[in-house]
């Protein structure tokens, strides 16, 4: 299991250094969040071995359809990149229930998803940057605390720095 967050640890710092360049790595990300917070939420219950396959075949899975479909995945992965980091955030910084009601949960996923799939289509390249970096810092910081757990106010101090130094290298002039 160690293996899998060291690879989620990878995982999103790739997102926070390269997410803008890289669509299919964006997209990869947001199926392997989806995954991750699918199985922590409304599919708890799933076995173990499922558990650890299924963030990563919905991974390649979007991963795949970005190579082949731009465009329509486009607004699909903005709309599940927002609707995972809304959820996140709001339950990194407490605004959520510990354990929210399923309407709650979709509704806060659909609201994330909207934005995120309008920022996407609106500045694209600003959208790409933005929702890269808060993807890539949210499965770092996920998968590091599972390793060594952090207190609530330094994890939400890291997940800003994180974005902040994500975005900060993404956006400055390429040579």
């Amino acid at each position: 299991m160690t293996s899998l967050l060291l690879i989620q640890i990878a995982l999103g710092a790739a997102l926070l250094l390269v997410g803008k360049r890289l669509s299919w790595l964006l997209a990869a990300g947001a199926g392997y969040a989806l995954g991750v917070r699918l199985l922590a939420g409304p599919l708890a219950g799933v076995a173990s071995s499922t558990a650890a396959l299924a963030p990563w075949v919905l991974a390649v899975l979007f991963a795949l359809v970005m190579l082949l479909g731009k465009q329509a995945l486009l607004n699909l992965i903005g709309f599940v990149a927002g609707g995972v980091v809304l959820g996140w955030l709001l339950s990194t910084y407490g605004v959520l229930p510990a354990q929210p009601g399923m309407v709650l949960v979709v509704a806060v996923f659909v609201a994330g998803g909207l934005l995120g799939a309008a920022l996407l289509n609106q500045v694209f390249d600003l959208g790409m940057v933005v929702l890269s970096a808060l993807l890539g810092a949210l499965l770092v910081l996920g998968a590091a605390g599972r390793l060594m757990p952090l207190p609530a106010t330094s994890s939400r101090l890291i997940l800003l720095l994180l974005v902040a130094v994500g975005a900060i290298v993404q956006l400055r002039p390429r040579k």
